[in-house]
């Protein structure tokens, strides 16, 4: 029986094609000439090679429309002794028991981030203030509810923006302060 060769079958047939692109061959190949996957793949390394800033150029951009800039500058002015904070992360407004699988839950949330987040003093947060939902996707208005969910779950209370309703500081203080769930002492 002859020795076992990674180039084996040296014809070209679909067997051998496929023979060609097995990891262990690929690592072979590589291990006896450290261009050859660089040859036989040019695509899968291609964009390795660019240095990511002159391939894609940043550019400095808004963290804020402009009903959000509205937004927040009524709640910064209505609520001096919380602070505000802009598109926070679900994942930093809540936990989760340790014994569950931290991968699992992120997996489940996504990347779902509430409009606005106001906390007192303490850091503790006090309400989730949402935009008024114009124009959104139905896969969007599935992920909105699921946020409502969890943070009322962890019971904080979701406010809706509501640009009639909220015309004044007085109105948007008695809002959050009436939202506030019962003081609890964290662990």
């Amino acid at each position: 029986m002859p020795p076992f060769s990674p180039t084996a079958p040296a014809f070209d047939t679909p067997f051998a094609h496929w023979w060609r692109h097995t990891p262990w061959v690929r690592w072979w190949q590589q291990r006896r000439d450290p261009n050859a996957e660089a040859r036989l793949f040019p695509e899968h390394r291609a964009h390795r090679a660019e240095d990511t800033v002159a391939a894609w150029p940043p550019e400095v951009t808004r963290v804020l429309g402009r009903t959000e800039r509205t937004v927040h500058t009524a709640l910064v002015a209505a609520l001096p002794e919380h602070w505000v904070w802009p598109q926070v992360p679900l994942s930093r407004l809540v936990r989760v028991p340790a014994r569950r699988s931290y991968t699992e839950w992120m997996a489940r949330i996504g990347y779902l981030s509430a409009d606005f987040a106001v906390c007192d003093l303490a850091s503790r947060v006090v309400a989730v203030v949402l935009m008024p939902p114009e124009g959104l996707s139905a896969r969007a208005l599935r992920r909105r509810d699921r946020l409502c969910r969890v943070v009322q779950a962890a019971g904080v209370p979701v406010i809706e923006w509501d640009v009639e309703r909220f015309t004044s500081t007085a109105t948007v203080r008695a809002a959050i302060n009436s939202a506030r769930p019962a003081q609890t002492l964290l662990r």
